[in-house]
């Protein structure tokens, strides 16, 4: 196996960089590495790059030629971070040694002494923003295969979660994998200021503190992706007395003064930023748009607002929860295939929660779009839902607004192939389902029947007559042809299902669902599903209450504890507060109560 080092016996780093030129940033970081005797190479398509002193500069095409690829920001920014996660292991696997990017300092004279090195970011997640590895690994030939095959979807998709799947995404889930999670380095050692913590390199108040905590730290990760964020012009130099000017000092970058930032510059840069990611997350948006006040305006009036300091303090606001350690799922003795319905640019992360609770099991998971390019995991099978319906049979327009039927698309797919229905709010707790040949739930909180989950044969004479009724139902009236709809179907057709056993959908009603999110109901909740097949999350409560569906749920709640159990790979960037979700729901119980006492 070929050496991590040159003949000369001195550590190599390597590194990657794409542009006109070298900030005093990059140059920082550079300098570092040099300083503690290492050969470091700076890899470009730039040929004329400028580069420090003691640094090597290649050529890029030597690792990757040929297009280089890009991601798109929803707001139309452009970032090399695919092609950058793509080189640094195409790069590790031909020669070995350190790779780092231009965003990472050495705070140590040496480099470490390891054979491989790899850091935790946050509880469970890795960052490969400095790694080691040995040449020819078979982990790296690995990671590059599945690199290669990620690229395709990462590159088509503009959402957080794409533009980090080739790199952290990917490297964390490779590294388990592997069994090689114990060799983690923890937080400390390269990630100790997090991203939310950008402000702490600029602040001069904050000066001390920062170099307190990175006392132990190998290195210190500047974030790059979050100063393009903000927007930080790197073309000036740190604040005087900031860690960073420190930093700048210490490796002989000088700065005049006059071309320096100012903290409160940054500072308000970062709570505009902070401020408008809230807006996005709290309307559940990619991106500000011409409308997005008004729906701003809007939400503000039905739900309130909470405005929240993100300048030092993390969205998780300090909780540390870790969830319980749940045993391989067991497998199915008789795999079924599930079918469901879902419109839109990509599955929420409640609702791939659910859909993996079946794929565990081993049951095959279908979801039929009219979205041919909707972004799906593996272990989902998408079809095109032209298949059973035209998509203006089921997708209707009424001027300015659209609605979904679809109620006419699950009987018109039960009525033509069969089988069983779910919605993707159900999840599955035990590896088999009902063995017969029709199932319906238990009668709901209301006494009518739900169709959450059903099984029918193909062309069953309920399922026929649901077809033709629900052609002659107000969409805007979803119960009607849905579950008031069944509940009526079934007595005419003397559907008698008395004698089958555990129909249940689990403890949470439509009156309930608080429990979910209740840190205090958590163990009572595992209690109260040790025996049933089914958890019918009840999302229609969600969408009513103004639930946000990107954000996790409380720490230590139930629902905390089923995302680790059935483990999406979804990140989540903040979590709710309990009090948060008490409020809401509250209050679309009391609202729905007096429009109930009105009726």
């Amino acid at each position: 196996m070929q050496s991590n080092k040159s003949a000369t016996g001195r550590e190599e780093v390597r590194t990657f960089w794409t542009g006109p030129i070298l900030s005093y940033y990059e140059i920082l970081s550079l300098k570092s590495l040099v300083a503690t005797g290492a050969r470091v190479f700076v890899y470009s398509y730039e040929k004329d790059l400028e580069v420090p002193e003691g640094v090597e500069l290649v050529d890029a095409d030597e690792i990757l030629s040929g297009e280089v690829h890009e991601f798109r920001h929803a707001n139309g920014d452009k970032s090399l971070a695919l092609h950058s996660d793509l080189f640094r292991y195409a790069v590790l696997q031909r020669y070995g040694g350190w790779y780092a990017d231009l965003d990472i300092i050495c705070l140590t004279d040496k480099l470490p002494d390891v054979k491989t090195y790899f850091g935790f970011m946050a509880d469970k997640l890795l960052n490969s923003a400095i790694l080691k590895f040995p040449a020819r690994s078979a982990f790296m030939d690995t990671i590059m295969k599945e690199a290669w095959e990620t690229l395709p979807e990462a590159s088509a998709d503009y959402s957080d979660a794409a533009r980090v799947s080739v790199g952290p995404t990917l490297f964390t889930r490779m590294i388990y994998e592997h069994g090689m999670d114990h060799l983690t380095l923890p937080k400390s050692k390269a990630y100790e200021l997090a991203y939310h913590e950008t402000m702490m390199f600029f602040d001069p108040a904050k000066c001390d503190a920062a170099m307190e905590r990175l006392a132990d730290s190998d290195f210190a990760h500047l974030w790059n992706e979050e100063w393009r964020m903000i927007r930080i012009p790197k073309n000036f130099g740190p604040p005087k007395g900031a860690f960073l000017d420190a930093m700048f000092e210490r490796f002989d970058i000088e700065i005049p003064d006059r071309a320096r930032l100012q903290p409160k510059a940054i500072e308000a840069w970062m709570r505009e930023h902070r401020l408008l990611k809230d807006i996005k997350m709290r309307l559940g948006l990619e991106r500000i748009g011409e409308f997005t006040l008004d729906e701003l305006a809007y939400s503000i009036q039905s739900q309130g607002w909470e405005p929240r300091d993100h300048i030092y303090h993390h969205w998780f606001h300090g909780i540390e929860y870790d969830p319980p350690k749940w045993p391989k799922h067991p497998q199915t003795a008789d795999p079924q295939t599930v079918r469901t319905f879902w419109h839109g640019d990509s599955i929420g992360p409640y609702q791939l929660l659910c859909l993996r609770s079946f794929a565990d099991h081993g049951h095959r998971v279908e979801v039929f779009s009219y979205n041919l390019n909707l972004i799906v995991p593996k272990w989902v099978t998408l079809r095109d839902a032209a298949e059973i319906l035209p998509e203006e049979d089921v997708l209707k327009s009424f001027g300015d607004r659209s609605a979904i039927d679809a109620n006419r698309f699950r009987w018109a797919m039960l009525s033509e192939l069969g089988g069983w229905w779910i919605d993707p709010d159900v999840v599955l707790l035990k590896p088999d389902l009902p063995d017969s040949e029709i199932f319906m739930g238990n009668l709901d909180a209301f006494g009518m029947l739900p169709t959450t989950v059903l099984r029918f044969p193909p062309g069953h004479k309920l399922v026929e007559e649901a077809v033709v009724r629900s052609k002659s139902t107000d969409v805007g009236q979803p119960d009607r042809a849905g579950s008031e709809m069944l509940t009526v179907l079934a007595g005419e057709n003397d559907v008698d299902l008395a004698n089958e056993p555990n129909r249940s959908l689990g403890p949470i009603s439509w009156f309930n669902v608080l429990d979910l999110f209740n840190p205090s109901k958590a163990v009572e909740m595992a209690e109260r599903i040790a025996n049933e097949r089914f958890l019918h999350l009840q999302n229609d409560v969600w969408r009513r209450a103004g639930i946000h569906p990107w954000l996790a749920p409380p720490a230590g709640a139930f629902l905390d504890a089923l995302l680790a159990r059935y483990d999406t790979g979804v990140r989540f960037p903040a979590r709710m507060y309990f009090p948060q979700v008490n409020r809401w729901v509250s209050h679309m119980y009391q609202s729905a109560q007096i429009e109930r006492g009105s009726a």
